[in-house]
């Protein structure tokens, strides 16, 4: 008998923001939200790598009033482009902090 493997899960629920980095910056903002829903930010930190993805989860876990173990980078580490997923946070309550903070960034 042939034994099958499997995964197992951590259940921790959430949503992914697709996020790019456009800029590094005088601050930290949302520069805009596009029609994909694609998060466009910049970032206040010098360029790099590792501090661009430290200052990321700085910034969004500011944003969302969470804790950085809840934020986690899950593509992207490398580029401008990045997958972050938020877990223990329902998607309509990210979707409304991001949402605000943009709005803010333009008043």
């Amino acid at each position: 008998m042939v034994s099958k493997s499997f995964n197992l899960h951590n259940g921790r629920r959430g949503s992914a923001l697709a996020v790019r980095i456009i800029s590094y910056g005088d601050c930290s903002k949302i520069v805009r939200i596009s029609t994909d829903g694609t998060l466009e930010v910049s970032l206040k930190v010098a360029k790099g790598e590792e501090e661009a993805n430290s200052a990321l989860i700085q910034y969004l876990s500011r944003i969302l009033n969470a804790s950085k173990d809840n934020l986690e980078i899950i593509a992207g580490q490398t580029g401008r482009d990045k997958l972050v997923s938020v877990f223990d946070i329902d998607p309509s309550v990210v979707q409304e902090k991001l949402t605000s903070e943009k709005s803010k960034d333009l008043a």
